[in-house]
Formats: C-alpha cells, sequence, structure tokens
C-alpha cells in the first residue's frame, strides 16, 4: 500500500511526464490526423504504450504498473486537455479483458483491441447466430464501433 505522500508524489511525476509529452498546444496534429486512417499517430501510441501507461492502473499481476484511480484520472486529465486522439481509453478498458499474448501486443503497443458496442438490428442477423467470425471474414452487422 502506498502512503498518501508517495501516491500524491505518484501523481505529480505522472502529471509531468504527460504534460512534456502531450502539450495542449499540438491542436494542429489533432486537426490533421482527425480524418486520416486510423486517426491517430502509430508512433505516438507506442511512446504512450512504452512509457507504460496503458498499463498504469492494471494489477502487476496482469502485467500493469498496479497504480490507482487517482493516478490515472491525472493522466487522463492531461490527455483530455491536450485533445490526443490516440484511443487510449477504450484500449485500456480492453487489457483488463485480455490475457496471455493478447495482452502483452496490447500493452506493447504492437496490437491495439478495442471494445465494440454490438447491436442487434435486424432478424436476419438474429436468424443467422448475430455476429461471428467465418474463414477469416466477421458476419454481422455492428454499431458504434471506436476508430473503425
Amino acid at each position: 500500500m502506498h502512503s498518501s505522500e508517495e501516491r500524491l508524489e505518484n501523481i505529480r511525476m505522472i502529471r509531468d511526464s504527460a504534460v512534456a509529452f502531450a502539450p495542449a498546444s499540438e491542436l494542429a496534429r489533432v486537426r490533421g490526423l482527425r480524418y486520416q486512417v486510423p486517426g491517430f499517430d502509430g508512433a505516438v501510441w507506442r511512446e504512450m504504450a512504452d512509457n507504460g501507461w496503458l498499463g498504469l492502473s492494471l494489477p502487476e499481476a496482469q502485467g500493469g504498473i498496479g497504480l490507482g484511480m487517482a493516478e490515472y484520472c491525472a493522466l487522463l486529465e492531461v490527455f483530455g486537455a491536450a485533445l490526443l486522439p490516440e484511443p487510449f481509453v477504450p484500449a485500456v478498458l480492453a487489457a483488463r479483458l485480455l490475457d496471455g499474448e493478447q495482452l502483452a501486443a496490447q500493452l506493447s503497443g504492437e496490437r491495439l483491441l478495442l471494445p465494440a458496442l454490438q447491436e442487434q438490428i435486424d432478424n436476419l442477423e438474429a436468424a443467422e447466430g448475430g455476429t461471428r467470425l467465418h474463414n477469416g471474414k466477421v458476419r454481422g452487422r455492428k454499431l458504434c464501433i471506436p476508430m473503425a
């Protein structure tokens, strides 16, 4: 368990490193990526992973750093102020559902797996058993898929 002084120091260091990484003045970069595919910079994404931020709140037993919500929120405040287009929050949420090689690839920035909202939107999909993978292709219909 971290003392409150250690925790405050962790939060300060996280904020300082995040501000140095993502100054709020980089709006031209954000605007430039807005209509590009995939909509974010892969090199920036890998640097975020290299900094350990994808595993900041993930327990150490799962390969994360094991810090708490206050530290995670401090990081999110800086990223939000900078309007970073990188899909940090959904990637962190997805990491909590992964394990093994998939988790390692997510935390290292080598692979990006994001959650998708599944909605059954017609009777055809229900009759076919919903969305499924067949011969390496996904069949079905989904709405609200971030970064797709």
